[in-house]
């Protein structure tokens, strides 16, 4: 789930880190 929406706020391709859903949901 986490990655879908990662995958939405950051198009740039950072779902390949597993540390991305973190660092972009930091709200």
């Amino acid at each position: 789930m986490a990655e879908g929406r990662e995958s939405f706020e950051s198009p740039a391709g950072v779902g390949a880190s597993p540390s991305a859903p973190q660092v972009t949901k930091p709200a």
